[in-house]
This record gives structure tokens, sequence and C-alpha cells, in this order.
């Protein structure tokens, strides 16, 4: 099996120079809800914990989260209880590898499996309206990164190359073209070639494969109105085309390198090893610990993008905090850095709320209020 895998808050600021007009965002240090999911009981569970690798919240105030442990959708009420289990793919055809899930229109769910190469979208009650495959030929023929806005999906090859450079660094990355593909007509174009995440061999119980390096310099992309992002970690800036292919000025953030301690590298392994079947999960961690980590950490973790418009740098690597997000404008202008308390996975970042997910021991659950003034 090829192992691929890609890859919250209080009112503390970082300062920067402000020089947009974009309004100032803010968020309340104690979470609207904080919840570890109890699962004991629930119908439909077939594992007793959680493997949470996505999360949105419904205009009703529900949360619904995807569980890949599970491979289904948890639906969760206002006071953090299990409410609905939907199983994706349905119980004849599960999902064989729940990889991302997003909102591209309002309260409409989009479920991406990796494996099939297939975005499946559900209703807010997780009823199955449509699905989409993707093409398996080319370098599209690997686990994509995906994003969605109202307007398009935007898609890029996790790992282009399949083998490293050499024998003695197992490390490889190749580049490949972001693909924007329509939701109205079914039209696509490709963008400019970008480096695709920088990823790590291995070979586990006579399997070759290979995972994001711990501390590897990522790629990540998202979507903001009719702009396209494309963050490397080659450099603290973020590429910027509308969605049609024309090339925009670029972002440079404050983000910067630092080196990386034992227990920064440990949490990176954990991360990176957290989607692999338990099965080979702890002799991959144990190959991982043997590699050195990088000299330095990327300049960011990743980006993503919000329904109000708003681009956010995460700047914190994994198990990392607090965790720190830098909001930037429509402009391309910085607005004032947030800093959440924890080491916080940020999911989804909505007009009025972030949600996330802490690791520690256990996955919990964390929703914060934003403020917009």
């Amino acid at each position: 099996m090829m192992l691929r895998l890609i890859a919250a808050i209080c009112v503390l600021f970082i300062p920067l120079t402000r020089a947009s007009a974009q309004p100032r965002i803010t968020v309340n240090e104690v979470p609207m809800l904080r919840q570890s999911l109890d699962l004991q009981g629930a119908s439909g569970i077939k594992a007793q914990r959680t493997d949470l690798i996505g999360g949105s919240r419904l205009s009703t105030g529900r949360l619904v989260l995807l569980d890949a442990s599970q491979r289904a959708l948890l639906y969760v009420d206002s006071a953090g209880r299990l409410t609905d289990v939907v199983r994706i793919g349905g119980e004849a055809e599960p999902f064989a590898r729940p990889w991302w899930m997003g909102q591209c229109g309002k309260d409409s769910l989009f479920v991406w499996d990796a494996a099939r190469m297939q975005m499946s979208v559900y209703n807010e009650s997780g009823v199955l309206l449509d699905e989409h495959t993707f093409p398996r030929s080319g370098p599209a023929s690997s686990p994509l990164t995906i994003v969605c806005s109202s307007e398009a999906f935007a898609y890029h090859p996790i790992a282009a190359q399949l083998r490293p450079t050499t024998d003695s660094v197992p490390y490889f990355r190749g580049t490949a073209p972001i693909t924007v593909e329509s939701r109205t007509n079914g039209s696509s174009v490709e963008i400019s070639s970008v480096p695709t995440v920088e990823m790590v061999e291995l070979t586990v119980a006579g399997r070759r494969g290979g995972v994001a390096r711990p501390l590897g310099r990522p790629t990540s992309l998202a979507i903001v109105a009719h702009r396209l992002y494309a963050a490397s970690g080659d450099s603290a800036t973020v590429d910027v085309w509308r969605i049609d292919g024309a090339k925009l000025p670029r972002v440079r953030t404050p983000a910067s390198r630092g080196k990386p301690t034992d227990l920064d590298y440990l949490h990176a392994v954990d991360e990176a090893s957290r989607h692999v079947p338990s099965a080979l999960r702890d002799e991959s961690v144990r190959q991982l610990l043997r590699i050195a980590a990088p000299a330095t950490t990327p300049p960011y973790a990743r980006i993503l993008a919000d329904r109000e418009g708003v681009l956010w740098i995460v700047r914190s690597m994994p198990g990392e905090h607090p965790t720190v997000l830098i909001p930037v404008d429509s402009s391309g202008l910085l607005g004032e850095a947030l800093r959440l308390p924890g080491a916080v996975n940020v999911l989804e970042i909505g007009q009025d709320y972030l949600l996330g997910i802490e690791e520690s021991g256990q996955q919990t659950l964390s929703l914060y209020r934003l403020y917009r003034r």
C-alpha cells in the first residue's frame, strides 16, 4: 500500500503593522464549547476512539465532523453531544480513505476520498446529493490537496515523484500544476506548476510508500472569492492567481523560520503518521524518528480561507502552542495576528467562530467566538 499523507484563541496579539482597512478580528479566550466526544453506546459507532480530520459548522449551529476511523460524519449539537452518525459512501460501499471535508456552499458538505479520487456532496442532514470523480491519469493520479469555493475546485497532487533523489537522502519533492475546475460548467484550467509536498520514503512490512516529511516543506492551497493562493513553504511569500489563471502579486508574510526542538519533531512525527493504518503505524513512527529533523522549520504550517474572504496563515507547527494565525485581506495586506492558548488544529473559520481540534492524549473539540469590528 502506498502511504501518502498530506499532510484557536485569546485577545492577545503579536504586534504587526496594520496597513489595511480590514475589520479588526479578535477572539474570546474562553471557548463556547470545549468537549471530548462520548462515543459510548452511540448507534453506528465501530471504534471507540475518534480520528477527526475535518469539521464544519452548519447555519443551524450543529457541528459536522469527519472521522477517518469511523469513515463517517458525526453530527454534534451545540452542547457537544453526538446526535447522529452518517456512514459516508453507505454501508455497502463506504469511503476507502476519507481525507478532507469542507463547505463549498452554505450547508453543502463536500467529502474527499483520496483512494477513490472522488468528491461526494451531502446536504446538512447527511443525504448524498452528488458525486464527482477526478482523473486518475498523469500527476493527478496521486492523492490530492483539494480546496473549494462556491465557484470552483482547486486541486494539486500531494506527490508527483515516487522515489528519493538519492539513496542517502530519503526525501523527495516534485512539481506539478494546480488545476482549477469550475463547479458550474465543468471547465478546467491548469495554473502554474508549484512544488508538491516534501515527502519521505518508508518501507514497512515490505510495502514501499511515502508520508509527508515531519517539519518538511508543506504545500497548501486556499480559495478566497475569485483568488487562488498556494503556499509551498520555500519562502515566507504566498503565490496568488485569479481562478482563470492570471498571476497576481504575491502576499508577503512576517512568518519566519526557527530551529526545531526534539519535542517539535516528535509532535510532527505524530501528525505525519496519524493516518497510517494502525498495523503499520508503530514501525512508521520508529523509522521517522531515525531520520534527522530539518535544520529549520518551514516559515508557516499551512494556509486556509474563511467564507468572509479572508486568507489565514497558520504560523504554528503541529503541537506548538500558542497557535498563531495571521489574517490577510483581499488586497494582500496583513491584519493583527491571533493567538490561541493551546495547540489547536484549526478545521474551519467562519464569520463569527473558529472550529478546531486539540490533541492531548485524546481529541478535544474546541469552538471559539470570533469578533470582526
